[in-house]
């Protein structure tokens, strides 16, 4: 012990510390640096290869698409509707909801978009019903009790 002077004791826990703050701000704070900071090439496995920044590479497959186009009507309620039924049946899970009480709140929820009713999204909100139910807990519908929930006024 006698081999150790204060100051390369002192100066190595200095250091030591500082250390030791880096890693936690990195770990804290890794993700916001991250979206902070420039990205490089991600391609550096040919060097030769040369992208031109200013043109865009598109499959042949892709749906040319004008960033400033609104998605449809219909795909605008269909998105709210399900907003509100995620909502809903979170709301009658924390509430302990009755299977009829449920049941009646769903199809307030669902009479609020009638333009939905027979159209090519109600089977897939039927089984997001189905499934959002089982995973709150909820009882379990099945296809037949959502399908009168359309039809309940």
């Amino acid at each position: 012990m006698e081999s150790i002077s204060w100051t390369t004791f002192m100066i190595t826990i200095t250091l030591l510390v500082i250390t030791y703050y880096i890693i936690v701000f990195i770990y804290c704070y890794g993700p916001t640096l991250s979206n902070i900071l420039p990205k490089g090439s991600d391609d550096f496995s040919n060097p030769l290869f040369i992208v031109d920044d200013d043109e865009e590479v598109v499959p042949e497959n892709a749906v040319e698409t004008n960033d400033w186009q609104e998605p449809e009507p219909e795909i605008q309620e269909v998105d709210s509707l399900i907003e509100e039924l995620n909502e809903g049946i979170g709301f009658a899970a924390d509430h302990e909801y009755q299977p009829l009480a449920f049941k009646a709140h769903l199809a307030s929820i669902i009479n609020n978009f009638p333009n939905l009713k027979d159209s090519e999204f109600q089977p897939a909100i039927n089984e997001l019903i189905v499934k959002e139910s089982k995973a709150y807990g909820l009882t379990g519908l099945s296809e037949e009790e959502t399908m009168q929930l359309w039809n309940s006024n």
